[in-house]
């Protein structure tokens, strides 16, 4: 009841229950994010190993398996670079090296190696690390930003880098194969329980009587060439595909055309550089372990996403001090990861050359 010469008395609201914080929305999505990076890493792991066991063994078939569980994975992989910063799902993706060491060893028989399990944990930490620092990344880029970003320093200088880089390692790998081709027979310390097929190069004295046979710095040296070119190469491609999709997002939010050259040429980048992968592959895997080239390929591919992100998505914006000291931190702890996992080629004795055949084939013949 309302008194005669009292005012009457505001209305309340409606009862509405609160709304969720921005940060609980962005956990949720982030946290999808991380999952479908996850399933991916597993699944490369596992496509890796495969494609290794059809090559080693002449199935193409199973080689084939490999390929299209790689591609899926991939898939996967792509779907959760919308959701959060580039470097940091990437780094997620790294934990691929785990899968690939269990494997590796169930199916492949590739030795777990103290060097390889204690690299694999390192390049782990650093991953949590950079984990731990991430920002919350822009996920929507218009084409004039994606322009805008091109042109500036820091991303031509990223773009300029990667670019050379990635053609230097090409061309060190192509001179390497013509001059010695990967059908020579391996020796007992490399072929570990293998097919006598695999045509992998041995490990020979710096001396070798035969000219098809590199010394074994040169082959040391080039077993980290060949898996760092792929990582390259996929770190071009991860850089394509996450522009891509951040204009395709942001065209979608925003009711915007996407008609623009960034577009279309982030997604020719991207088309190439990702059917590169599938000779890129053949190539790399049928010379090395998984065990020991996936750790240089991915802590490559690593490394190349967080320049990407701080270089050329200028993410460092959004970042305080100690992110950027605990990316950079990160870095280099993967990096001393990627050397630990390597110390087994310095422990190997040096074993006589064994210039003979293993394939029938012609010698510069790399088909199934």
């Amino acid at each position: 009841m309302v008194s005669s010469g009292g005012a009457l008395p505001p209305s309340a609201p409606p009862f509405r229950p609160p709304s969720p914080p921005s940060s609980y929305e962005f956990d949720i999505t982030l946290l999808f994010g991380v999952l479908l990076a996850l399933v991916a890493a597993s699944g490369i792991g596992m496509a890796m190993v495969i494609q290794r066991h059809g090559l080693i063994h002449g199935n193409c078939r199973t080689w084939f398996m490999g390929l299209v569980l790689y591609g899926i994975s991939n898939g996967l992989q792509a779907a959760s670079l919308t959701v959060g910063p580039l470097f940091l799902l990437g780094g997620v993706f790294t934990l691929l090296l785990v899968f690939n060491l269990v494997f590796a060893r169930i199916i492949l028989r590739e030795e777990a190696t103290i060097f390889k399990l204690s690299g694999a944990v390192v390049m782990i930490g650093g991953v949590a690390m950079s984990v731990n620092a991430a920002p919350d990344a822009q996920t929507e880029f218009s084409g004039q930003e994606i322009d805008a970003r091109a042109s500036s320093f820091k991303g031509a200088f990223w773009l300029i880098f990667l670019t050379l880089m990635l053609f230097a390692s090409i061309a060190a790998m192509v001179m390497f194969e013509r001059q010695y081709p990967a059908a020579l027979s391996v020796s007992p310390a490399e072929a570990g329980h293998h097919s006598p097929r695999t045509p992998r190069l041995p490990v020979v004295d710096s001396h070798s009587p035969s000219p098809y046979l590199p010394s074994r710095r040169l082959n040391n040296c080039m077993a980290v060439v060949y898996p760092v070119s792929l990582g390259l190469d996929e770190g071009w491609a991860q850089l394509s595909l996450r522009t891509w999709l951040v204009m395709v997002t942001n065209s979608s939010e925003n009711n915007a055309t996407v008609d623009h050259w960034a577009f279309y040429t982030f997604s020719f980048i991207w088309v190439i550089s990702s059917l590169a992968t599938v000779p890129y592959m053949r190539v790399v895997f049928r010379r090395y372990e998984t065990t020991m080239a996936l750790p240089i390929e991915y802590g490559t591919v690593f490394m190349a996403n967080i320049g990407s992100g701080l270089l050329f998505f200028d993410e460092t914006k959004k970042m305080a001090d100690w992110q950027l000291a605990n990316v950079l931190v990160s870095t280099v702890i993967v990096l001393g990861g990627m050397v630990i996992g390597q110390l087994d080629r310095c422990r190997a004795k040096r074993e006589p050359a064994r210039p003979t055949r293993t394939c029938n084939a012609p010698r510069n013949d790399l088909t199934c």
